[in-house]
């Protein structure tokens, strides 16, 4: 697949206080053999590391996009906030515990552009 007018896919990590998990999440995005991505943290007042790795990544990748709330604001609201954040023409939910194997967004949005009867891939 041509990358250079690929869609872009939104993935959406809300996350609490998994900060070692994260980082494994975070990485396989980054690895994708799928570019057009742009990577939105909703960190829900984490009290551990998540702060200091989220910006770890910021700092060396222009697509990874952090947000952090002063106070918990529970999981449905992190969620949500996530979700209004996105601008893609495809979103993708990414536990903050879970990866992706390299090409799964690819194989993904493939299916999706090659038959407009479908709205759901997995």
């Amino acid at each position: 697949m041509n990358h250079g007018d690929a869609p872009l896919v939104s993935v959406c990590i809300p996350t609490y206080n998994r900060a070692n998990q994260l980082r494994k999440a975070i990485q396989s995005l980054l690895n994708s053999d799928y570019s057009n991505i742009e990577i939105i943290i909703s960190d829900n007042a984490s009290v551990d590391q998540t702060f200091e790795i989220c910006h770890e990544f910021l700092s060396k990748n222009a697509v990874v996009r952090y947000f952090r709330h002063p106070e918990n604001i529970g999981p449905t609201r992190n969620f949500e906030f996530a979700r209004a954040q996105a601008v893609g023409e495809y979103f993708l939910w990414l536990g903050d515990d879970d990866f992706l194997e390299k090409n799964y967004i690819s194989s993904c949005v493939e299916r999706l552009e090659g038959d407009e009867s479908m709205v759901l891939v997995s």
